[in-house]
């Protein structure tokens, strides 16, 4: 049986940015936090974050701003009327490979049960390549979730690159329509 594709829409604007704060940083890794909603048909990223301030970087390694990142998604959250929340994280890996390392895997099982992050099944962004960066997505869900569905426990996400902001999405049809703002 073929395995679902979840969808992730970003706007350009949003993966722009965070090639250039990979471009910035290169040869180091840098990241940040994905924020946004569920629409019920696949994740809208709405917003990101850098890796704050106090941020270490490193060839094979980095260590967010937690406190900076923490009140950046706090912030968003209590501005969007708690819609827009934390999905998870990005972060580049300079000449390296778009597969989740044993640290990947260790953030997301982390995420999935710290309760405040209010994440069980987060993503995690990876940037590879460089000029231009390429964008691969994973989820993970974990085993009580894999019992109610057919999911790998680390799913490949189809990422949606989208024009605007404005741009929504049709439940029903599972489409992409222009707002009529």
């Amino acid at each position: 049986m073929k395995k679902p594709i979840e969808t992730i829409w970003l706007p350009a604007k949003l993966l722009d940015e965070m090639g250039a704060l990979a471009t910035s940083a290169y040869p180091k890794e840098t990241g940040g936090v994905l924020i946004g909603y569920d629409a019920g048909n696949g994740l809208v990223v709405t917003g990101i974050t850098g890796p704050g301030p106090e941020a270490i970087h490193e060839s094979h390694a980095y260590t967010p701003d937690y406190a900076y990142q923490d009140a950046e998604i706090e912030r968003v959250y209590r501005e969007s009327g708690r819609r827009h929340t934390y999905l998870g994280d990005w972060h580049s890996h300079p000449d390296g490979s778009a597969t989740l390392s044993s640290k990947d895997k260790l953030t997301l099982r982390t995420v999935a049960r710290y309760r405040p992050a209010r994440a069980s099944a987060p993503i995690m962004g990876i940037f590879v390549d460089g000029e231009p960066w390429r964008l691969t997505v994973w989820r993970y869900f974990p085993r009580d979730l894999l019992r109610q569905c057919f999911f790998t426990r680390y799913d490949e996400m189809d990422v949606v690159r989208t024009r605007s902001e404005q741009t929504v999405l049709d439940k029903a049809s599972n489409r992409r329509v222009r707002s009529k703002k």
